[in-house]
Order: C-alpha cells, then structure tokens, then sequence
C-alpha cells in the first residue's frame, strides 16, 4: 500500500488511521508513506523492529535507528523543547 500525504495538517491522522486498519487485517502488508517537507528527520524505534522482526535494511539510507522511540519522543519534549501533538 502506498499513501500519499501531501498536506499533513489535514491528513496524517486519517492515513495513519487507515495504515492502522490495514495492518490489522493484513499484518504483512508493506506500507509505504509518502510526505512532502524540508527538514524531516525519521526516526526509528530499535524495540519495534526487534518484536517484529524487521530487518534494518528495509528503511531508507536516511532513516536514523534510535534505541526506544518512546525515549526519544520523552528526550526531545524534556530536554530540547519540542511540542507532540497527538493526530
């Protein structure tokens, strides 16, 4: 499955909401998002690839690997001020 976000104010939360839906009925669907911006960091969380048994090498040559994404997210909100909003 391929989603396109091209304005991530009104649909991230929906695209998220359907990759969601789809990974329940279909768990080893390849999903691929696609974004328009500058300055975009993507994270991966190491835990989750570990419990599901994703190989590293199927993320882009950009994407950075951080131990725990929920430490992550908890680091840039504590300790450099970055917002989270939830969809």
């Amino acid at each position: 499955m391929v989603c396109h976000i091209n304005d991530s104010a009104a649909q991230t939360a929906s695209a998220l909401r359907n990759v969601n839906n789809h990974l329940e009925v279909n768990p080893p669907a390849q999903i691929i998002l696609v974004t328009h911006a500058q300055g975009v960091e993507f994270d991966v969380c190491l835990i989750t690839l570990r419990n599901r048994n994703i190989d590293k090498n199927k993320f882009i040559p950009e994407a950075q690997f951080v131990l725990s994404g929920v430490a992550g997210i908890t680091r840039l909100q504590q300790r450099e001020g970055y917002a989270c909003p939830r969809p």
